[in-house]
């Protein structure tokens, strides 16, 4: 979606798999506002990230490479939507209203789903 980078976090290193960094939840993340909600891209890869808090983007642009940065045991991009605008790590990985996501394509994927795009 199309919205202001709330936060955009990329100095973790990624782990070595099965290792976990519990200390840092989301690992490198990207906190993402648009059309009032608030959408998590987190472990990404160390130093991967091609926006910067402020930043406003467009649907489409390539924002960062999936890592394993974080508190995950392999490479993997976790996604998820709140609502309303949020910038809290604890917030928004705990306690904010998460809300259903639907791709253009029509996709509705459910927890643990897996997407691959060619």
């Amino acid at each position: 979606c199309s919205g202001e980078v709330l936060a955009a976090e990329a100095s973790l290193h990624d782990q070595i798999p099965p290792k976990m960094d519990p200390e840092n939840l989301l690992g490198n993340h990207i906190l993402l506002y648009c059309d009032g909600f608030t959408v998590l891209l987190a472990h990404l890869r160390h130093q991967s990230l091609k926006v910067t808090t402020g930043e406003r983007i467009e649907a489409g642009k390539p924002v960062a490479q999936v890592g394993n940065s974080g508190n995950t045991s392999e490479p993997h991009l976790h996604m998820h939507a709140v609502t309303g605008k949020v910038t809290e790590v604890n917030e928004i990985a705990h306690t904010a209203e998460g809300v259903p996501m639907v791709f253009e394509n029509g996709e509705f994927p459910v927890r643990n789903d897996r997407i691959r795009r060619p």
